[in-house]
């Protein structure tokens, strides 16, 4: 645990970046390991699932999702269709998907990745393919120090 002092007084306790949960999960077409985080540098809960050991791969793909929601709360975002696919394509060969508490329907410029970052060197994966990739998450990841071979 980290302590950090702020001007108010207050102590504000930060953890270091770990893997906080890491479950097995059997699938008919092979296996899932869904991860959940502590101490990234975003607050909000991040979590990956690993398909058919995409981690131990040299250079697993990936896929990001943030989390969205339509301004009702309750209709889907058009976005969820994509998350569908690559949950399926990572069902029947494998891959990586990070799933980040982020709204995705706001403007993409704005968006952290650094959490995206930081789960994949939390798992050990510092080489990616990257599925259907916006240069701001290239850019970011980049800066985090993932090596991305090809982006689609």
């Amino acid at each position: 645990m980290v302590y950090v002092k702020r001007k108010n007084r207050q102590t504000l306790r930060l953890s270091i970046p770990r893997i906080k949960t890491k479950v097995r999960i059997p699938l008919a077409s092979g296996e899932c390991h869904f991860y959940s985080f502590e101490g990234l540098c975003s607050y909000k809960e991040h979590i990956a699932l690993s398909f058919k050991k995409a981690t131990l791969e040299e250079r697993p793909m990936v896929f990001m999702h943030s989390s969205c929601f339509k301004s009702d709360g309750l209709e889907p975002c058009a976005c969820g269709d994509k998350l569908w696919e690559a949950i399926q394509y990572f069902s029947d060969n494998s891959g990586i998907l990070l799933y980040l508490g982020q709204d995705d329907c706001e403007e993409p410029s704005l968006r952290n990745y650094k959490p995206a970052a930081q789960m994949l060197t939390l798992i050990e994966v510092k080489t990616i393919r990257l599925l259907s990739s916006t240069a701001e998450q290239v850019l970011q990841l980049r800066e985090q120090g993932i090596e991305i071979l090809a982006s689609s």
